[in-house]
C-alpha cells in the first residue's frame, strides 16, 4: 500500500498538470477567436461611420432637391387632412 500511493499521487498530478495545460489551449484558442470578432467588429463600425459620412454629404437639401426635380417628383401644391375614418375601412377592420 504504501509503494502504491506515491505512484497513484504521481499520475493525479499527471492528469492534473495535462488538465491545466489543455485548459490554457483551449482558452487561448477562444482568446483568438475573440480577438478576431473584436475586430471585425472594428472594420463593421468604421465602415457604418464612412456611410453615416457619405449619406450626410449625399443628403444635403438643395442635391436632393435637384435629383428629386429631375427625377419627376414635385412640391404638392395643396395638402388635404382628413380628420374622419372611412367607414368603408372600419367595417374591414372590425371583420378582422
Amino acid at each position: 500500500m504504501q509503494k502504491k500511493l506515491p505512484r497513484i499521487i504521481w499520475i493525479l498530478n499527471l492528469l492534473i498538470f495535462t488538465l491545466c495545460v489543455y485548459l490554457g489551449i483551449e482558452q487561448a484558442g477562444k482568446g483568438a477567436i475573440v480577438s478576431i470578432q473584436e475586430d471585425k467588429i472594428g472594420a463593421l463600425t468604421e465602415e457604418r461611420q464612412k456611410l453615416s459620412d457619405s449619406v450626410f454629404v449625399m443628403g444635403r437639401d438643395d442635391e436632393l432637391s435637384e435629383k428629386a426635380n429631375d427625377l419627376g417628383f414635385v412640391k404638392p401644391s395643396k395638402l388635404v387632412y382628413f380628420n374622419q375614418i372611412d367607414e368603408a375601412l372600419t367595417a374591414n377592420l372590425n371583420g378582422f
